[in-house]
Parts: C-alpha cells; structure tokens; sequence
C-alpha cells in the first residue's frame, strides 16, 4: 500500500494512514470517526468490530464515498470491492491439514484470545471452517477449544501446560492468527517437537519457527 500510495502521488492523489487498537471498539470508532471528518473520495480499510464497521459503510454510502474492504470482508452490497483470502475456505484447509498430520485416535486443540471472539469476524470465520473439516468429513476426532483472556505468554504457558497435562492425545494445535510463534516458543522451551501446529502470517518469527520445524 506504501508502494502503490508513493506510485499515485504524483496523480496529485494524497492518502491518510490512521491506526487503532484492535482490541479497542473505542480506539476503532475514534479512527473511523477521523476519517469521516476527512472527507475523503475513497476508503480503504480491514472491517474490525462487525456491527460498528457495517454502520460505517452504511454512512460511506450515503456520503456517496466508495470503500474497499481488505482482510476481513462484511456481508453488505455497498461495499466496492474485497481483497483478502477466503477465511471459511482458508479454515477448512487447516482442518483438512490437520487431518493429514496428525492420527485419526489423537486430539486437536484450537487455541485463541477472548479479545477476538465477537469482533474479529476473520478469526472466527476460520475457526468455523476449520470445524466443518471434521463434521464434513463425519471424523470422531476430538477438537478442543482453549479460549485464553490475551495472547501474553503466561497465559498461553498456564492454558496449554494444563490441557497438555490433561489431555495426552493432543498432537495438533491449531492458532487462526498470526500468534502461532508464541505457541511454537512455548513447545520448543517444554522439548514438545512432537506437537504440529498450524497457524497463519509471515510473521517474521512465525518464518523461523518453521525452519526450526515447529510448524
């Protein structure tokens, strides 16, 4: 985006940048409230927080300002366009990845934050198709869902060192966000190289866990 900005701006075309925090519906409505008061031809943006995003497209479109949606894509005809992978799809091939790697007697485990569960559509659009693998499939695999409040290594250290412990038959862990190196730092601190998991992003230490082969 930085490159394709530099490349128009000779067009006498000027882009904002604005940030939020992910995890903060305030932060969000804030940013998006800024971009309002720009009054800009077009908008470019990743849809956090469902509801809130759809009211914003609906207030794009009556300010008649076109938008394009990236990584996270909203059920709704007003957008102009989405550019982003398919998150059901992309889900259902983890599930089916996760079939290949692990047996059929042993369990899987998918592992995410409780920040994300109801605001990051993406994540939870993964984590359904991840699901519907197994149900397509009529597998008796077990999946176990560990929802954690953050993704802080303690919490990640105590959640997993329990279900670990509790739960011999997990060899697969499934992360539907680019957190999956933390996991993989987790592993490889216990010894557990026998424990696959599948993740998402080139994330820079997500590339050196998988030449270490944690993933």
């Amino acid at each position: 985006m930085k490159s394709a900005a530099k490349e128009i701006r000779k067009y006498g075309v000027e882009t904002h940048k604005f940030f939020f925090d992910q995890y903060d519906l305030k932060s969000y409505e804030q940013a998006l409230d800024k971009i309002l008061d720009l009054k800009p031809n077009g908008i470019v943006f990743a849809p956090f927080f469902y509801n809130t995003s759809l009211a914003f497209v609906e207030k794009l479109k009556e300010k008649e300002i076109p938008c394009i949606l990236i990584n996270i894509d909203l059920d709704t005809p007003d957008k102009l366009t989405y550019i982003g992978q398919n998150a059901l799809q992309s889900g259902y091939l983890c599930g089916k990845m996760m079939n290949l790697i692990t047996k059929p007697e042993e369990s899987a485990a998918i592992l995410t934050s409780q920040k994300n569960v109801g605001r990051h559509l993406a994540i939870e659009t993964r984590i359904k198709g991840f699901l519907d693998y197994f149900s397509d499939h009529n597998s008796d695999k077990q999946i176990k869902k560990i929802i954690i409040d953050d993704f802080d290594t303690e919490m990640i250290e105590k959640a997993l060192s329990r279900e670990l412990e509790s739960d011999k038959q997990i060899s697969g862990i499934f992360v539907p966000s680019s957190a999956i190196f933390m996991i993989a730092s987790f592993l490889e601190s216990r010894g557990l190289n026998n424990i696959r998991t599948i993740g998402y992003d080139t994330h820079i230490d997500n590339l050196e866990y998988i030449r270490k082969g944690y993933y």
